[in-house]
């Protein structure tokens, strides 16, 4: 059977080196990319040509279609297909895609600190005032002052030194009950606040919050950046839902909209309070590359959502440009 020429777009990742030139060409490099293009060549039959882009590594999309990546490549007809598999959700995808391989999940990833320095406890005294209690005095002095006109001084001391309870009983008529009751109620006031208080240092008691959800990283003031291939960037980027768009803002206001290349992460200087999105395989490589970039401290975790944020089909992509018999042949490979 006669071999079709077959023209893959490729990329590598620094510290993987998926793909090195030899001579005038571009050949695999990791054993199971090797694996791949003989799968390609054996069964296609195809004769395998595989070219790098000239910046980008999978494409980010522009206003005008993707122009750098392998995804650049595929839009100006330069390679008829990518040796990765993609999201069928891919924005504005520059050809077809052949029938589902596989499914992919996206992970929301924190680092999380273990030390106990992470607690954020609110001193219960600062949301209390003096102003409740001076306020609860005075009704009670004028109180006492109305009863001193109607009732005896000496049941007034005796009150006061048996805390306002039976002794108001004993010394004073049955109109004093009612007295006694609204001046307990008036203590009882600046008490339930003091209470209150105390109750506030177990809502907001610690910072080292799990980010599970979009809404998570919102609340939580996280400051979003993305990866190139792994972070659904073009979601955020075309700010599909309110929760996206809210991130990606954020992610503009802080100078990060661009997405890194995929290899070692950015050095920030407080990791913790970054977050970034990564798929399946990114989650996979992404301790790796982390401690390739030493960006994870002794007393620090990795931390993924307890859930995917995103699901989605995924299958390869080629160009519009190949043709009918070319499209069968990849279908069924």
């Amino acid at each position: 059977m006669q071999k079709v020429n077959l023209t893959v777009g490729a990329f590598s990742v620094p510290f993987a080196d998926g793909f090195v030139e030899e001579g005038d060409q571009i050949v695999p490099n990791l054993k199971s990319l090797k694996r791949l293009a003989d799968i390609l060549t054996d069964y296609g039959p195809f004769n395998l040509k595989f070219i790098l882009p000239e910046g980008g590594q999978l494409g980010v999309l522009t206003e005008t279609g993707y122009h750098d990546g392998v995804l650049g490549l595929i839009q100006e007809g330069k390679a008829d297909m990518c040796f990765l598999p993609l999201p069928l959700d891919t924005q504005k995808a520059p050809g077809y895609f052949t029938s589902v391989i596989s499914e992919q999940n996206y992970y929301i990833s924190t680092l999380r600190n273990l030390d106990d320095n992470t607690s954020a406890v609110v001193s219960s005294l600062t949301s209390v005032t003096v102003i409740p209690f001076l306020l609860a005095i005075l009704a009670i002095l004028i109180l006492e002052l109305i009863a001193v006109e109607h009732f005896k001084i000496d049941a007034l001391l005796t009150a006061i030194y048996r805390s306002f309870g039976a002794s108001f009983r004993q010394h004073f008529t049955r109109r004093s009950t009612s007295l006694c009751l609204i001046q307990m109620l008036i203590l009882m006031f600046p008490l339930f606040i003091f209470n209150a208080s105390f109750n506030t240092q177990t809502i907001v008691g610690n910072r080292d919050y799990k980010i599970d959800t979009l809404k998570d990283v919102i609340s939580q003031g996280k400051t979003p950046f993305f990866i190139e291939g792994i972070s659904m960037y073009d979601f955020f980027k075309a700010e599909v839902n309110k929760d996206y768009a809210a991130i990606y803002e954020r992610s503009v206001a802080a100078g990060l909209e661009e997405p890194f290349p995929l290899g070692p992460i950015p050095v920030f200087e407080r990791r913790d309070l970054m977050v970034t999105f990564v798929s399946g395989i990114g989650k996979k490589l992404t301790p790796l590359i982390s401690s390739v970039s030493g960006t994870i401290k002794t007393n620090q975790e990795q931390y993924f959502s307890a859930k995917p944020f995103h699901r989605s089909l995924q299958s390869m992509l080629y160009s519009y440009n190949v043709s009918k018999s070319f499209r069968t042949k990849i279908n069924t490979l």
